[in-house]
């Protein structure tokens, strides 16, 4: 039996995907790490150069992925993929070895094997996350330079770099600016983010100082979007009550009477509705009054 959360009722949000891209060298790694019980997946075989390095599986190539069990995740509540790019270079490479005569082409795949390269890391983030555990995707950055404005998006191949964008709940920048580390998910004209709940543009601290940063920014979004998800549901709640109110009135004086408590809900859905409701009974509001009359 389906298991399904009402339109009025708020949604659990226990797990997210977060991207943190930037240029080499910027600490990415480092600050993922900050993550809570956090197991990195090294696919770039960089993570010795993390200072904040935890436990960490060296993935040479996409077997090593397969022969992840749910027990070896049992004791983490973070996947880190480091990096994204490197993900994807081993999975197609698996794809072409696998069917070399419809996936790859010289060493790259065809489009048939871009489609499958979108399809199985796909699911592969679905399985990550249906073990309950929050997933990090690390990923360099690809500059770019269109009308002479230099552009930053994640470097990754294929569609599968849209997929990486649909999924993640957060995403965000980590640069340089003045000789100082800035992480900024605000999305702009000339670069990717995702910042659902308003999280400030911030200098990342002492990790040492401070090495449950980034643990602390993941359980502040989802805490965040519980909370949007509650308000919305209070709204939708909210106008299910009053679609039933105007669903048993018709007269002038009904509409007048329900006129200012309508009003005060500042519900534009509300408003809509009311106002469809008193046109189906052949009435109009004056705004002068501030009543409802016959049109």
């Amino acid at each position: 039996m389906l298991k399904i959360t009402k339109a009025t009722e708020p949604l659990n949000i226990s797990t997210i995907v977060t991207c943190i891209y930037g240029p080499p060298g910027v600490g990415k790694t480092s600050l993922a790490s900050t993550a809570e019980k956090s197991l990195l997946l090294d696919f770039d075989q960089g993570a010795h150069r993390s200072q904040f390095r935890k436990d960490t599986v060296q993935m040479s190539t996409w077997a090593d992925i397969n022969s992840i069990t749910p027990e070896d995740l049992s004791s983490y509540r973070t996947i880190i993929i480091d990096t994204i790019g490197r993900a994807l270079d081993l999975l197609s490479a698996d794809i072409i070895a696998g069917n070399s005569s419809k996936m790859g082409r010289s060493g790259s795949l065809t489009l048939q094997g871009y489609g499958e390269l979108k399809g199985r890391f796909t699911q592969w983030l679905k399985y990550l996350r249906s073990f309950g555990l929050d997933v990090v995707i690390v990923a360099h950055s690809a500059e770019s330079t269109v009308n002479d404005t230099l552009t930053e998006r994640i470097d990754a191949q294929g569609a599968s770099k849209n997929e990486v964008y649909k999924s993640a709940d957060l995403m965000g920048r980590l640069s340089f600016v003045n000789g100082k580390r800035v992480l900024s998910f605000d999305p702009s004209d000339t670069a990717f983010g995702k910042n659902p709940t308003g999280i400030a543009t911030q200098q990342v601290p002492g990790l040492a100082e401070q090495p449950e940063y980034f643990a602390s920014i993941i359980a502040g979004t989802k805490q965040g979007l519980m909370k949007m998800d509650a308000a919305n549901s209070e709204a939708r709640d909210q106008v299910e009550s009053w679609k039933r109110i105007f669903g048993t009135i018709s007269t002038p004086e009904e509409f007048n009477g329900f006129y200012a408590s309508a009003a005060e809900t500042k519900n534009k859905a509300v408003s809509a509705l009311m106002s469809a409701a008193a046109k189906k009974h052949g009435l109009k509001f004056n705004k002068t009054t501030k009543l409802f009359e016959v049109a």
